[in-house]
């Protein structure tokens, strides 16, 4: 398929990433194909592909944007860690140029939706979905509307392989491979000595009840990759697969145990 469009994604708070996108769009521009940098969500959908310039925070919210649109992501880190992008900003040029010549492969990443029952508010997540308070919680875990189990906790991840790297891998949950399909469910500082992650299957549906606190109210807040939203006492989160996927542009040969290496071990 001959490319006509690139769109780029620059972290609009990193003046860095808006200069190097700048630069970016003119070295594209002069082999012929159209550029934009995106300021929402609607031009992204026009794109071939979409370079995000950031960390993974950037590529999280890119990869939101894009899901519904199946727009493939090549993510230049500019962040920290960059551990869902491909290349560093040095090999930013030799990246889309492997992408427009077609030397290049796509990764399909799992996504999660979630649903607040109190406003019927919809969230997606590529990393996680997970829920916390300034204090201790009551949960009630349900799965294909099966009791699992009660605990006391700080909060509760429920996240994707891809995530499972990110808060879940922090709070002692198990690390995933990306093309499993498979969820992870992980306790935040539980306090019962049986409270353990649960891995389930891609298929499931994950109902997490928050138990009542004897007339106090309370604020939670339900995450979905950062972005927040605030529930109420006695409220129902339902999350499951989302029928969208990320597009991931993978321009070299390193596997995911590569990466882990390099961006989790070797900076310990």
């Amino acid at each position: 398929m001959r490319l006509k469009q690139v769109g780029f994604y620059p972290n609009t708070s990193k003046p860095q990433a808006m200069a190097v996108a700048n630069e970016l769009v003119a070295f594209v521009e002069t082999m012929g194909l159209e550029c934009f940098v995106a300021h929402s969500a609607k031009q992204l959908a026009i794109a071939d592909f979409v370079v995000v310039l950031g960390g993974d925070g950037t590529m999280l919210s890119a990869a939101r944007e894009t899901a519904m649109h199946g727009t493939p992501l090549l993510g230049i880190n500019m962040g920290k860690l960059g551990y869902l992008t491909d290349v560093e900003v040095d090999g930013a040029k030799d990246a889309i140029l492997a992408v427009i010549n077609g030397k290049y492969t796509t990764e399909k990443r799992m996504m999660l939706q979630a649903v607040i029952d109190e406003n019927d508010t919809q969230l997606i997540a590529l990393n996680d979905v997970y829920i916390t308070h300034n204090r201790l919680l009551g949960f009630e875990i349900w799965v294909n509307d099966e009791y699992i189990d009660s605990l006391n906790a700080d909060g509760i991840i429920v996240c994707t392989p891809t995530g499972s790297t990110a808060y879940n891998l922090s709070a002692g949950g198990p690390i995933l491979k990306p093309d499993a399909e498979i969820i992870a469910v992980t306790p935040i500082c539980p306090h019962a000595l049986h409270a353990r992650p649960l891995v389930l299957s891609s298929k499931d549906e994950i109902v997490i009840k928050i138990s009542c606190d004897s007339g106090q109210p309370l604020h939670n807040i339900v995450s979905a990759d950062g972005e927040t939203h605030e529930t109420h006492n006695c409220e129902k989160i339902t999350i499951k697969r989302s029928q969208y996927s990320a597009t991931i542009i993978k321009t070299g040969e390193r596997s995911f145990f590569d990466v882990l290496r390099k961006k989790l071990i070797s900076r310990m």
